[in-house]
């Protein structure tokens, strides 16, 4: 640690990040300097009333500032949830919430841990202390499924002797034998996730399912993302040092020992060459399944072109192309009741549709909207925004962020109810801010009963991914109380990790089945993919709308469209 500040010239500063809690040195010292200090040294950061202490935790008591707001957030958040009568499950689901976004926690387990026994737990135990353990075991629990740490680690006293990393993992042992690896291809609504999802079990032995996203993770039994199933860092997923390490020495390197069978589905829109070479070598004698379309999404290459992306992608994988069995999934089931619709679709995403001396694809028999008010009404009309429920089997797909920042404020402002302005806490300098980054806003407008999506995974265990769609049921200062099909769970301040449906990305649409859609094509699909990703979400022609600009219709009033499309990422052979 250097005696003196380091200078250093800078054109400008824009943003300034709060650290985590569990950084703790980084994190005192930037309380001390957000409560107004300013000292010319480290030493001078350490020293309080002529006393240089030894920590900057020691420093920040002594200089009285453990009453800082941050440092009780978590207590404010329970406390809220307890006055709105929150159920025990909801504030177990809360306290996980906190623990995980590195919020102290042990002063608000000491003070809200009753609130969160349920009933039936005080009428099987009397005493209070056993109560207070089968919490401590949910819990524990439930850290175990998010990747958390052990509540030990949290300052949280528990019995000595607590611990629940004994699983029915020690007693899954797999059988000796030759590697399997196939990859399911099929196009999309084909049933990959249907085929890839039907077989949990392998002759009794454990599977480990996987997602690229814990949106897709939702759809297989126990599923989880491939970073949490793994144990592979998000930052920097192709690193192959980290891969190598994390593979063979992570956390979860036992559970793939005793684990026959590995299943991943969107595998092909994920995984990078490094990361294929290096995974399954790593654990032979496996059984692995992936799934994908290579007409759909595939990696993402800042600024990069078809070359940049193909180079990323798995199919450039010698290892791939050498091991690998391909089947193929020739029958779409979402669109098979509408054939000329159906049709379109495939050739598109097969780039064989029919283009003009503009190179532009035509949308024949799709309808078209020349304004944003129109394509509401089709989509959302008034009765729908009254019922959440259809609200989200529905959606605008739009290809750039900015508009669909643009849409959802428009239907928002359709919506009954009063308006909620809610702020987080860091912000971003307006003028440095990218409205294409896909960042949360640091302000967000809300009503009660709109549909909002998840923006972070915050709990597998809960069914509460990044992309899940949950319904806002009450707005509070420290916490929102939002509700999926099943409950409810409330999520907590600093960035409030949501943002509306109504309008979302082609990468957030795929995936998903729609009720009505409407495809906003203002601005042409500038991404493999984009076009066939966007139509094929719906089951028939009737079900979705083009909104685009007057210039781009023909004289039969259909849409026409730029198909962006790699050729070095399509099926060279598809069997019939």
């Amino acid at each position: 640690m250097p005696s003196r500040w380091i200078r250093v010239q800078v054109t400008k500063i824009f943003f300034l990040a709060a650290p985590r809690v569990n950084q703790v040195d980084t994190f005192y010292l930037w309380l001390l300097l957000k409560r107004g200090a300013t000292p010319r040294s480290f030493e001078d950061a350490l020293t309080i009333n002529g006393f240089e202490h030894a920590t900057f935790k020691d420093a920040v008591t002594a200089a009285g500032h453990l009453d800082d707001p941050l440092l009780n957030e978590a207590a404010f958040a329970l406390q809220e949830a307890v006055d709105s009568y929150a159920t025990p499950e909801r504030l177990r689901r809360l306290f996980i919430l906190l623990v995980r976004s590195d919020f102290p926690v042990a002063t608000a387990f000491d003070q809200y841990y009753t609130n969160m026994i349920e009933e039936s737990w005080k009428q099987e135990h009397s005493n209070v202390i056993a109560q207070k353990l089968q919490l401590q075991r949910d819990l524990q629990r439930r850290l175990v499924t998010e990747g958390c740490r052990h509540l030990s680690h949290l300052g949280i006293d528990v019995p000595k002797g607590f611990d629940l990393t004994n699983s029915d993992l020690q007693h899954e042992r797999s059988r000796t034998g030759k590697d399997a690896l196939f990859d399911i291809r099929g196009r999309a609504g084909c049933g990959k996730t249907v085929a890839i999802g039907a077989q949990t079990r392998l002759d009794g032995f454990l599977t480990a399912p996987s997602a690229s996203t814990g949106f897709a993770a939702l759809n297989q039994t126990f599923g989880l993302t491939f970073h949490r199933t793994f144990d592979v860092p998000v930052s920097d997923p192709r690193d192959d040092t980290v891969l190598q390490s994390k593979l063979k020495t992570g956390k979860r390197a036992e559970l793939m020992a005793n684990t026959r069978m590995c299943k991943h589905e969107q595998f092909l829109h994920f995984a990078s060459p490094s990361i294929f070479a290096h995974f399954l070598p790593a654990f032979p004698k496996k059984v692995f399944v992936i799934a994908g379309d290579t007409r759909q999404l595939p990696p993402v290459v800042a600024n990069g072109g078809e070359s940049e992306t193909t180079a990323a992608s798995v199919l450039s994988s010698a290892f791939y192309r050498d091991n690998v069995d391909v089947f193929h999934l020739n029958t779409t089931m979402r669109n098979k009741d509408d054939p000329d619709f159906s049709k379109m679709v495939d050739a598109i995403g097969d780039g064989e549709a029919p283009v003009d001396a503009d190179g532009l694809v035509t949308m024949t028999g799709v309808d078209t909207a020349l304004s944003l008010e129109s394509a509401i009404d089709f989509v959302f009309p008034y009765y729908v925004l009254q019922n959440p429920t259809a609200c989200a089997k529905r959606g605008i797909i739009s290809t750039h962020n900015d508009s669909v920042a643009r849409v959802n404020a428009a239907v928002l402002s359709r919506v009954q109810g009063d308006m909620f302005t809610l702020r987080g806490r860091t912000m971003l300098d307006h003028e440095q801010m990218d409205p294409d980054s896909g960042i949360p806003s640091h302000e967000i407008k809300l009503k009660v009963g709109v549909v909002v999506r998840l923006c972070r995974n915050m709990s597998i265990d809960a069914r509460l991914t990044n992309g899940t769609k949950v319904v806002v049921q009450e707005i509070q200062s420290y916490t929102l109380r939002v509700k999926n099909l099943k409950d409810g769970v409330a999520v907590k301040r600093i960035h409030f990790p949501v943002r509306l449906w109504f309008c979302l990305t082609v990468h957030r649409a795929q995936g998903q089945t729609l009720d009505k859609t409407c495809f906003d094509l203002t601005r042409h699909p500038f991404a493999h993919g984009h076009l066939y990703v966007g139509l094929s979400r719906v089951r028939k022609a009737d079900d979705v709308i083009i909104l685009t600009t007057p210039d781009r219709v023909n004289d039969y009033g259909f849409a026409k469209v730029n198909n962006v499309l790699y050729n070095s990422l399509l099926p060279v052979v598809e069997d019939d």
